[in-house]
C-alpha cells in the first residue's frame, strides 16, 4: 500500500537534496550547512512516514458530552490525482472519503503534526478499526481562576511522547498569555475568521503528566473556549 508513496516521496527528497547541495556550498564556510541539510533529511523522512495514519477520533460537545467516536486510516494526499490514481492497485483506497468537515473542526479533527493546513489541507478518511493506543490521550481542566477580567484555566494532559494541541478561541475572546513561553502567543492560520493557535508537546523518554494554563479575555459575553483539540501519537 505505501510503495507508490515511497517512491514519489523518495524522489521529491532526493531533488530537494540536490538543490539544496550547491545553495549552501556556495554560502560560504562560516555557515553549518550540515545542520540546515539534516534539518531538511530529517522534515522530509518524517513527512515520508506521515502519508497514511492509523487514527482514533473522539469528539465531546458542551459538558464534555461524547458526540463521535471513530476510527480508521488518515490519508495525506500526495498531489491532486489522490487517491484516485492508486486505486487499481490499492483495492482499499475506494473506500477513501475526502475530509470535508474542516470548517466544522478545528484541523479538521485531524492529527496534524505541524500546523500545515493551509498547504494540506485536502486529505482522504477511510473508516477502519480502532488503533492499539498504548497510552490514551486525555485532557482535564484542573482550575480556573478570574482577576480583573481575565480568566486563567489549567489544564492537565496526559498521553503519549508526541502530542499537540490546537487551540480557536471563540469571537470576542482573546487569548493574552499562556505558560508555554513568555510575551504574546503567537497567531496561526484564521479558521472561520478566528484565530488559532497550535502547541507541539514531545518527551524524550517516559512520557510525564503535561500541566499548562492559559488567560483568557471576553470582551463580549460568549463562550471562552468554543474549540479546542488534543492529539497524541508515540512508539
Amino acid at each position: 500500500m505505501m510503495i507508490l508513496p515511497f517512491i514519489q516521496g523518495g524522489y521529491i527528497v532526493n531533488g530537494a537534496l540536490l538543490t539544496t547541495v550547491p545553495i549552501m556550498g556556495r554560502s560560504g564556510s562560516g555557515n553549518h550547512s550540515e545542520l540546515v541539510l539534516s534539518l531538511i533529511a530529517c522534515a522530509m523522512f518524517l513527512l515520508l512516514l506521515n502519508f497514511v495514519q492509523h487514527v482514533e477520533r473522539t469528539f465531546h460537545g458542551p459538558n464534555y458530552k461524547v458526540l463521535d467516536h471513530q476510527g480508521g486510516y488518515w490519508v495525506v494526499d500526495l498531489d491532486v490525482n489522490s487517491p484516485q490514481s492508486v486505486m487499481s492497485i490499492v483495492p482499499d483506497m475506494a473506500l477513501a472519503q475526502q475530509v470535508d468537515d474542516c470548517n466544522t473542526r478545528l484541523y479538521c479533527g485531524l492529527p496534524y503534526i505541524i500546523p500545515v493546513l493551509t498547504l494540506i489541507w485536502r486529505t482522504h478518511w477511510i473508516p477502519g478499526s480502532m488503533p492499539i493506543i498504548s497510552v490514551p490521550t486525555s485532557l482535564s481542566l484542573i482550575n480556573k481562576t478570574t482577576t480583573h477580567g481575565v480568566t486563567r484555566y489549567w489544564f492537565s494532559a496526559i498521553g503519549p511522547d508526541h502530542m499537540t494541541l490546537m487551540m480557536s478561541p471563540t469571537k470576542n475572546v482573546h487569548l493574552l498569555s499562556w505558560s508555554f513561553v513568555s510575551g504574546r502567543p503567537l497567531i496561526g492560520p484564521k479558521w472561520n475568521g478566528r484565530d488559532t493557535y497550535f502547541v507541539y508537546y514531545s518527551c524524550a523518554s517516559a512520557p510525564e503528566e503535561w500541566q499548562f494554563w492559559i488567560d483568557l479575555k471576553v470582551i463580549y459575553l460568549a463562550i471562552p473556549l468554543r474549540c479546542k483539540q488534543l492529539s497524541g501519537w508515540g512508539d
